[in-house]
């Protein structure tokens, strides 16, 4: 799904430069990112044990290495930082995330795993 907003010289970066160690799965779910105090609606693309990607439904100031708080309807709390940064078709953010760690006593967790 990402390849889909990605121009053909990103993806053809992104294929010479993989390096997941967990698989992502398709998730299409709405929440929003905390970053320096401000709620960013967001809605996300796919999900991994170790990452996610999200699209920013606003264009905030953002760096990669930048910590970010995301909360999912599903009921799914983690901290994570920007690993990378493109734009999507419409002009919103996509970022790459990578979490800092997952609590497994949570069910939205655990239904990752």
């Amino acid at each position: 799904m990402l390849k889909a907003f990605l121009n053909y010289g990103e993806r053809l970066k992104m294929q010479v430069t993989e390096r997941r160690k967990n698989p992502r799965s398709p998730l299409h779910s709405r929440g929003y990112a905390t970053l320096d105090g401000t709620r960013i609606p967001l809605k996300t693309h796919d999900v991994s044990l170790g990452g996610s990607l999200v699209e920013l439904e606003s264009s905030p100031e953002l760096e990669e290495g930048a910590k970010i708080d995301v909360r999912l309807e599903i009921g799914f709390d983690v901290k994570a930082r920007v690993c990378r940064i493109t734009r999507a078709q419409n002009g919103n953010l996509l970022i790459g995330l990578i979490f800092d760690k997952l609590d497994f006593s949570s069910n939205a967790a655990y239904q990752l795993h």
